[in-house]
């Protein structure tokens, strides 16, 4: 090969190495959030900068302005207390990827298939916006900001004092998939003051995950245990939307050099956050969903954890589609199975007309006119 040609492959190298950085945030869209709720029987609630405005939320925690949508659900009254919903994102993804949900949500609690309630859909990606390889922050207190205290202390007060949410742990719903997934279960067992209700679908609930033999991609056996005894960065992780994750990619913007991954990951990782944290039997209602095939060997990782979970005696919701990939139509599969769970364990904490009489406003323009008494 030529010394030019191979200046000419280098500059390609780095054009595609760069591409893959590069944000791919779209452009403001201020009919775009009307069109969308002109056909919700709900409505989604903007605090975000991706309708023509600012509407932000002030973040202590990161220090910074951050994106949320919060969906109402339909005949919404502000005189009763709904329980509360947070949907954690994926990887690669923002607060963006998870409007559509609000449709499906939408139509469900219209139809009376699962109770009405409030749904916060935060960004969870370091910068605001999203990249195709480096943009998952686990909602994890790392290196580029304090993520965990963003959502659970910024973002849950923020609909706690501004909304009309039930104050049970039992009527709070921390979900999310993919990435989101596993972040749901992670920071909902450390904060099991605010959270009840945990669902995970396509997680990985156990990021430390290897058989016996040492293999990460070996398949579960409770016969054959093992744990990734050494963090390999360069190692393959899975491929999505054809690109390989590798573990560097996911987990050194997160936390840092080797040592330092090596140090913190066992307490993010939900798996081992169960003796951690001394998780009881009766103490979260769990909803697990994932494929028989995923990409990134999450039915190992999930059965792994499903395990330990029967050892210690907690109950929990399992749903596996046996030629499920890691992708959205899998996901979706699962939406039925979820909300026919998901009335039943929110059933007691139906909205409740509230006990006081506060009139407020807050930054959305929703006036509350709160009745006394019952």
């Amino acid at each position: 090969m030529s010394l030019r040609a191979a200046g000419v492959l280098l500059v390609l190298a780095t054009c595609v190495s760069h591409l893959r950085a590069l944000p791919f945030r779209r452009p403001p869209r201020p009919w775009e959030l009307q069109r969308l709720n002109a056909s919700l029987h709900g409505k989604i609630l903007d605090f975000t900068r991706n309708h023509g405005a600012d509407r932000r939320i002030w973040s202590p925690a990161l220090q910074e302005r951050r994106d949320l949508y919060v969906y109402l659900p339909p005949e919404f009254n502000p005189c009763q207390r709904y329980p509360l919903l947070i949907w954690l994102h994926g990887f690669s993804q923002d607060e963006k990827n998870t409007k559509s949900l609000a449709e499906v949500f939408d139509a469900a609690i219209k139809d009376g298939q699962i109770p009405p309630m409030l749904i916060a859909i935060p960004d969870g990606t370091f910068q605001g916006h999203p990249t195709m390889t480096n943009s998952g922050s686990f909602y994890i207190n790392g290196r580029k900001g304090r993520f965990e205290d963003f959502l659970a202390c910024d973002v849950y007060s923020f609909m706690m004092q501004q909304f009309p949410l039930r104050p049970e742990r039992e009527a709070h719903v921390l979900a999310g998939a993919s990435m989101g997934g596993t972040s749901a279960f992670s920071l909902g067992l450390k904060h099991r003051e605010k959270f009840g209700v945990l669902v995970g679908i396509m997680p990985l609930l156990d990021l430390m995950w290897a058989d016996c033999h040492g293999n990460p991609k070996g398949g579960f056996s409770p016969d054959c245990i093992g744990r990734m005894d050494r963090y390999r960065p360069w190692q393959s992780a899975g491929r999505i939307w054809g690109i390989n994750i590798r573990y560097g990619q996911a987990m050194r913007p997160v936390f840092g050099r080797r040592a330092e991954v090596q140090r913190r990951l066992p307490g993010e990782n939900p798996v081992d956050q169960l003796e951690l944290y001394n998780v009881q039997p009766g103490e979260f209602a769990m909803f697990v969903a994932y494929g028989g095939r995923d990409q990134f060997n999450g039915d190992a990782q999930n059965q792994h954890f499903i395990h330990r979970c029967q050892q210690r005696g907690i109950e929990l919701t399992v749903v596996v589609n046996p030629t499920g990939r890691h992708s959205r139509k899998t996901g979706m599969s699962f939406f039925d199975d979820f909300a026919q769970w998901i009335s039943v364990v929110l059933a007691p904490y139906a909205p409740t007309l509230r006990e006081d009489h506060i009139e407020s406003k807050d930054p959305s323009g929703i006036e509350y006119h709160r009745r006394p008494g019952g």
